[in-house]
C-alpha cells in the first residue's frame, strides 16, 4: 500500500513537470508566433529552429509549431515541405473551434495558390468567414487587401474598391501606419483603373506623409514603388519620379534602379537613365533584363538611331522569352512536387478529403505594381 502510494505521488509529479514543459513550449512558441506576425521573421525563422518538432508532445504544441512554421515559409519565399500538411491543421482547428487559427491557414493556403485565381480568392473568402469571430485586424487587413486586388485583376473594380473601403473601416487602422497606406494604395489602384483619377490622386496624397514611418525598409520600397507607378498613370511624371527616387534610396536593387532609368527617361534625363540602367544589368534577372534593353531602345529610338533601336528591341524580346522559359521550368518543377504530394496523400488513411496546392513562393501583404514587370511583395 505505502509502495503504491509513493507511485502514485511520483507520477503525479511526472505529470505536473510534463505540463510545465508544455506550458513553458506554448509560452515559447507564442513568443515566436508574435515576432512573425509583427513583420519580423528572419528571426522568427532563426527561433523555429531550435524547437524539434519531433520532440513536441501534444497535438496541440505540434499544430500550433506548423501554424507559425507556415506562416514564416510563406513569408520568407521557402517552399513547404508538404502542403498536405497545411489540409491537416485546417481539420484540427475546425475540430477545436479554433477560429483564429483557421483563418490563418486559410489565408495561408490561398496564398499557396495564388496562380489559380479561382481556388486563391475561395480559400481567401474562406479565410475572410473564419477571422469574423477570430478578430485578427492584422490579418483581415491582409485578406481585404489581397480580395480587393484578385478583383482587380478579373476587372471587378466596384467589388476590389467596397474591400479597400473596408480596410479604412478596421478599428484599430490608426494604429499601424502599414496598413493605411496599404488600403489607400488599394483604393488608389481601383479608382485609377476605374477611370477616376481625381479619387486615385486624393488617396495618394493620404498615403505620402505615412510611408517614411512603416517600420520594414522593404515594405518602404513598395510603397513608394506602387505610389510611383500610379503618378505616372496619372501623367504626374514628376511625382513619380520623387518616389522612384525614395524607393531607391531605401534598396539599391536592379529593379529599383530600373524603375528610376524609366521615368529618367520619360524625362528626358538620358544620360542619369543610362547611368541606372548599365548599374542595374549587373544583378538583373532576365524579366528585368528584358525591360533594361527596352528601355535602351527606347532612348536610341528617340536619338533617331533606328537600327541600334532595332537590335535592343530584338535583345530584349530574346531575354523576355528566357524569363518566360524560366518561369515555365520553376512551374514545371512545382507540379511534379505537387503530383508526388498528392500520390503520398492518397496512401495515408485519413478522414479527410484532401486537396493539395502547388508549391509556390509567395510572401504574406500587397501586390506590388512595378514599372519594370508585375511583382507580388507580402510582408
Amino acid at each position: 500500500m505505502k509502495i503504491s502510494f509513493c507511485f502514485l505521488i511520483l507520477a503525479t509529479l511526472l505529470l505536473s513537470c510534463r505540463h510545465d514543459d508544455d506550458g513553458k513550449m506554448r509560452a515559447e512558441l507564442d513568443r515566436i508566433d508574435s515576432i512573425a506576425t509583427s513583420g519580423r521573421n528572419r528571426t522568427a525563422d532563426s527561433l523555429l529552429k531550435k524547437i524539434d518538432p519531433a520532440a513536441l508532445a501534444s497535438d496541440d504544441l505540434r499544430e500550433r509549431y506548423r501554424l507559425i512554421d507556415t506562416h514564416v515559409r510563406l513569408a520568407r519565399n521557402k517552399p513547404l515541405d508538404d502542403t498536405a500538411q497545411i489540409d491537416q491543421s485546417i481539420g484540427y482547428f475546425t475540430k477545436n473551434n479554433d477560429m483564429a487559427s483557421l483563418s490563418r491557414m486559410y489565408y495561408y493556403k490561398s496564398c499557396i495558390y495564388e496562380k489559380d485565381a479561382k481556388r486563391y480568392l475561395s480559400y481567401m473568402k474562406k479565410a475572410e468567414a473564419a477571422e469574423k469571430s477570430a478578430d485578427l485586424p492584422w490579418l483581415r487587413a491582409q485578406v481585404y487587401t489581397n480580395i480587393a486586388r484578385e478583383n482587380y485583376r478579373s476587372g471587378a473594380y466596384r467589388t476590389g474598391i467596397e474591400y479597400g473601403r473596408k480596410m479604412l473601416r478596421i478599428p484599430t487602422l490608426d494604429k499601424h501606419v502599414a496598413w493605411k497606406c496599404s488600403a489607400c494604395n488599394t483604393l488608389a489602384i481601383g479608382y485609377l483603373y476605374s477611370g477616376m483619377k481625381d479619387s486615385a490622386a486624393y488617396y495618394l496624397k493620404k498615403v505620402e506623409p505615412f510611408i517614411s514611418q512603416i517600420t520594414l525598409k522593404e515594405d518602404r520600397m513598395n510603397f513608394y514603388t506602387n505610389t510611383g507607378i500610379i503618378y505616372i498613370n496619372l501623367g504626374l511624371n514628376e511625382k513619380a519620379c520623387d518616389m522612384f527616387e525614395k524607393a531607391l534610396k531605401e534598396i539599391p536593387s536592379a529593379l529599383t534602379r530600373a524603375n528610376l532609368a524609366e521615368i529618367y527617361c520619360i524625362l528626358g534625363r538620358k544620360a542619369e537613365a543610362r547611368k541606372l540602367l548599365k548599374e542595374a544589368w549587373q544583378d538583373a534577372d532576365y524579366s528585368i533584363k528584358s525591360e533594361i534593353l527596352r528601355i535602351y531602345g527606347v532612348i536610341a529610338e528617340d536619338e533617331k538611331h533606328f537600327k541600334e533601336a532595332s537590335d535592343y528591341y530584338r535583345k530584349s524580346q530574346t531575354y523576355n522569352d528566357s524569363a518566360v522559359a524560366s518561369r515555365k521550368t520553376e512551374e514545371v518543377i512545382a507540379v511534379q512536387k505537387d503530383s508526388d504530394s498528392e500520390e503520398e496523400a492518397r496512401n495515408r488513411d485519413t478522414k479527410e478529403n484532401l486537396t493539395l496546392g502547388i508549391v509556390a513562393a509567395v510572401v504574406l501583404a500587397m501586390i506590388v505594381i512595378a514599372v519594370v514587370a508585375p511583382r507580388r511583395r507580402i510582408n
